[in-house]
């Protein structure tokens, strides 16, 4: 194609009115194989605008369709070079075109996120200009209808602790933020709970450099939701906390400023008190100076009876209904840091984790989490809640019929609890015969 042929086909384009959705498919196939293998720059601004003048002119929803499929089609294509095409072409539609294009938002959302981690580069940064574009053409009063797509894709995208590509750019988790800040502050209690959620995943996929200048942000808004916690319900309370919590584990030395006031807001309640035993937990265990001494400020600063009677409460109403894994791992830790305190536990260990009680996710978790010292050194069999109450055999028992148990999430926590007392039977004559 030549450069006269490239213009010639941009005037040619805004005047072929809706005849043009007939050649929807042969005009941007030649025009991006030109943009894919010519870099003679002449021709590349010509083709450019050629591309513009083609996607501006589209005026009806039958060739909205067929370049949508097109595009998308091409986003799962093997070659790098061809799905660079279709983020590019998608991002100057968006530039472009008045079309409503609403219906494909879902489809867009979940293939420029899951490009993100895309492990060629050239890819992933035209996911993340795409994406760009895309989220500042969406009316800010539709974006919080994104944010629950949002979070699963970005859930399923990578993993906890392994950054993705996209994500860790300069600025590379900005295009989300709208959606997530908009879900939180205007969305539904379902979309609340997946923004706050969304954001914790973002922590544990984004390197720390490149999620520092969203630190200040996320952490004022879930301050906000968290001092508003009577207005939502628990699921709201749960995401709030566990993001919270990803955010002091992931980026400690970001998240350090916040701590002051994030013990004056969550230990004021029994779910605050969660998030602050969580974080004292996740703290123990990695050893950080600077998490040490929020450990101590936050956590040694006093626990008084009452506030110990409210977390029992909590615990006791956790045991009797079914709740998201995330509640019942803090629920858990929670249990273990009340440990300290043996005897306000031991009606929570009769009623719940002690042999011929029912089985339940939260009791697997629960035992694991006394059982796990908070360093790596051994704890003794002595030395454990289940053992001061004199209650440390039932308790294996009541490990070894859950680790039989036919759901997961019951057996596999409870497989866990039974190698740690396994190791603990040695020499330990109330665990005589168990395992």
């Amino acid at each position: 194609m030549t450069v006269f042929n490239a213009r010639a086909l941009a005037s040619l384009v805004t005047i072929a009115g809706h005849a043009l959705s007939k050649r929807l498919v042969v005009i941007p196939v030649a025009l991006v194989k030109v943009l894919e293998e010519d870099q003679e720059d002449e021709l590349q601004s010509a083709i450019d605008e050629a591309v513009r003048a083609l996607l501006a002119s589209i005026q009806d929803p039958e060739g909205l369709n067929t370049l949508m499929l097109l595009c998308l089609g091409w986003a799962k294509s093997d070659a790098p070079k061809r799905r660079i095409s279709s983020c590019n072409l998608f991002a100057v539609f968006c530039e472009e075109s008045d079309l409503d294009s609403s219906l494909y938002r879902i489809d867009w959302v979940r293939q420029l996120v899951c490009l993100f981690d895309d492990q060629e580069v050239p890819v992933h940064t035209a996911a993340w200009q795409a994406f760009d574009v895309f989220v500042k053409s969406v009316p800010k009063d539709e974006l919080e209808s994104l944010v629950v797509l949002l979070r699963r894709t970005i859930e399923s995208t990578g993993a906890p602790g392994r950054y993705v590509p996209g994500f860790s750019l300069q600025k590379g988790v900005a295009p989300a933020v709208p959606i997530i800040i908009a879900g939180l502050t205007n969305g539904i209690n379902e979309q609340r709970e997946n923004a706050a959620y969304a954001i914790g995943d973002l922590v544990e996929r984004t390197e720390e450099s490149a999620i520092k200048p969203f630190v200040v942000p996320f952490t004022g808004l879930l301050i906000r939701v968290a001092t508003e916690a009577t207005t939502y319900p628990p699921g709201v309370k749960t995401a709030t906390l566990s993001a919270l919590a990803s955010m002091s584990e992931r980026i400690p030395g970001h998240a350090k400023p916040f701590f002051p006031q994030l013990q004056r807001t969550f230990c004021q309640g029994n779910q605050r008190h969660i998030f602050c035993r969580r974080t004292n937990s996740r703290s123990r265990c990695s050893g950080h100076p600077h998490e040490q001494a929020a450990k101590s400020s936050s956590v040694h600063g006093g626990v008084g009876d009452k506030a110990r009677e409210s977390c029992i409460e909590l615990v006791d109403d956790a045991f009797r209904e079914t709740h998201e894994d995330h509640y019942i791992q803090t629920t858990a830790t929670l249990i273990a840091s009340l440990s300290t305190n043996p005897q306000s536990l031991k009606s929570i260990v009769n009623a719940y984790l002690i042999s011929g009680t029912p089985p339940s996710a939260l009791a697997s978790h629960a035992i694991v989490a006394v059982l796990s010292p908070d360093s790596d050194d051994y704890l003794e069999p002595a030395a454990t809640l289940f053992a001061k109450l004199g209650l440390l055999r039932s308790v294996a028992l009541k490990v070894k019929e859950s680790a039989a148990n036919e759901r997961p999430t019951i057996s596999r926590p409870a497989r866990e609890a039974r190698d740690i007392l396994k190791n603990m039977a040695v020499g330990e004559e109330s665990l005589a015969g168990i395992f």
